[in-house]
């Protein structure tokens, strides 16, 4: 499966709001919102993504000591050949009406790979 860190950022900003909404590149020309999902289903998106970041595990509660609700989901892809194999590191979330994804080319693990990038950008990013 192959998956691009725009479309993580969507789909972190879809289950965090409970629609997807299409990035824009220019500014004050957003697309509209999709229909919306399931407040079950979004409800539940949010635990779990809100659980990520503030219990103990791959973000290691590294994000908690930012402003706002910081969700996300942590995540590794293994590639080529090693044994064990080498992997990528990630991490894809939201803070308010922000979607993110961060995406290391062999980071490894999202512990010291994507959520320390993560807590950087978000640390620089106004709320």
């Amino acid at each position: 499966m192959l998956v691009s860190p725009l479309l993580m950022a969507s789909i972190a900003g879809a289950a965090a709001h409970g629609r997807l909404v299409a990035p824009s590149l220019v500014a004050g020309q957003q697309a509209a919102p999709g229909p919306a999902y399931p407040a079950a289903l979004t409800a539940k998106m949010n635990s779990i993504m809100r659980a990520t970041v503030a219990q103990d595990g791959a973000t290691g509660r590294a994000l908690a000591d930012l402003p706002g609700n910081v969700e996300g989901k942590t995540g590794t892809a293994e590639f080529g050949t090693d044994v064990p194999p080498k992997s990528h590191s990630w991490f894809a979330g939201s803070r308010g009406d922000l979607a993110f994804a961060v995406f290391v080319y062999g980071g490894e693990n999202s512990g010291t790979g994507a959520v320390p990038i993560a807590h950087s950008f978000l640390a620089a990013v106004p709320q």
